[in-house]
Parts: C-alpha cells; sequence; structure tokens
C-alpha cells in the first residue's frame, strides 16, 4: 500500500460502493480549486492595506469554539458522550468526537475555503442526531475532509431539520496520524438527555 492510500487502510462505509483511492490527490485538487477561486475574488475585490489590515485582526480574534466529549469503552465498538449548554453543542461535540477518534485533531488546520455547509433532516431528535453525525462521516468517506470546528447554525424541532457549518482541512497521511475508522453511526444506546440548563448526547459508532 502506497503512503497516501486512503486514511483509514482496507475498509470501506457500508453507505458507499466507492472511495476515492488517494487522499493527497483529492487534497491537492481541492486546494488548487480553491486558490484559483480566492485569486479571481481577491483580483475583483482590491483592497487597501488598512483594510487588509483590519480582516487579519478580524479573524485572529474570532472566537473559538469548546467541546465537551469523551470516549466510553463498549463492546467492539466506542461510546461517545457529549454534553453542552444547549442541545446543538451536543450535536457539534458528538460529530467533533467522531473525527477526534478518526484523527488527531491538533495536527488539523482550518483552511476557510474549504468550509462544508451541512443539512439534514428526519422524523424526531434521534433520528435528526443520527443523520447529522451520519452526512459528516459521508463527506469524510468521500471527500476525506475532517472538520475540526462544527457550528451548528440552524436547529428546527418543529421539522427536525439541522444546518451546521464544519471547518477543517483534507485529510493527508504525511500530514495526519490516523486514528481508528469510524464505519457507521448506529441507533444502539443512543440517549439524548436535554434539560435546560445542559444537554447530554450518548451515541455508540461501528469501529
Amino acid at each position: 500500500m502506497s503512503d497516501h492510500s486512503g486514511p483509514l487502510p482496507q475498509r470501506q462505509p457500508k453507505r458507499h460502493n466507492k472511495i476515492r483511492p488517494d487522499a493527497d490527490g483529492v487534497a491537492a485538487s481541492l486546494q488548487k480549486e480553491a486558490d484559483e477561486k480566492f485569486d479571481v475574488e481577491t483580483s475583483n475585490s482590491p483592497r487597501s492595506p488598512d483594510t487588509e489590515c483590519c480582516t487579519q485582526l478580524e479573524k485572529l480574534t474570532l472566537p473559538v469554539p469548546s467541546y465537551n466529549y469523551e470516549y466510553l469503552d463498549h463492546t467492539a465498538d466506542i461510546q461517545f458522550h457529549t454534553w453542552g449548554p444547549k442541545v446543538e453543542d451536543a450535536f457539534a461535540g458528538a460529530v467533533v468526537a467522531m473525527f477526534g477518534y478518526i484523527t488527531e485533531l491538533d495536527k488539523v488546520d482550518i483552511d476557510e475555503s474549504l468550509t462544508r455547509e451541512v443539512q439534514a433532516s428526519a422524523h424526531d431528535m434521534m433520528s435528526l442526531l443520527f443523520a447529522f453525525m451520519d452526512e459528516f462521516l459521508f463527506i469524510f468517506s468521500t471527500e476525506y475532509f475532517v472538520a475540526k470546528e462544527v457550528h451548528v447554525t440552524s436547529l428546527d424541532k418543529d421539522n427536525w431539520t439541522i444546518t451546521a457549518t464544519g471547518k477543517g482541512e483534507i485529510f493527508s497521511r504525511s500530514k495526519h496520524t490516523p486514528g481508528t475508522e469510524v464505519k457507521a453511526i448506529t441507533y444502539s444506546n443512543m440517549q439524548i438527555h436535554e434539560k435546560p440548563e445542559r444537554t447530554d448526547i450518548y451515541v455508540i459508532v461501528d469501529i
């Protein structure tokens, strides 16, 4: 197997029949596309030095979200426990916990040009959590995109829909340390405990 054959060897997600075989090749292609887009946008929108300086300062002062999660042993699988003051925080933490199990997140940088918007819909809270995590797992399985930060921008409990953005970069074996493959999200012992002051989520993934 070559050094860049994919993020996690010899396994394919149950949901898909085909995975791109070269993670670094995907990364290079996506980065080239993002750079070309950036060049066009900057050439059409000239900025003064003062404006550029202010923009850089704004980026430096953006708040960095914190996530609360832990990994609990489970027979043959792994259980994530995530929590936060709001259900949106716990949902975001579940996705970050999943990527933290796949690779070491402290080695993942934020490439704003690769930010993904994820939408999911379901029929209740648990199926919404399942669909939400599965969408991010789908993106990783097909594009090798690792989300280090997840921001839930909308959660509609009447229509059971959720929208979020994921920020990170493309997985590369030359930079990132492979962890454990997550094959699928499961409903096994899934729990969502929502209280006025805190929400706790428990979800088991198939590894």
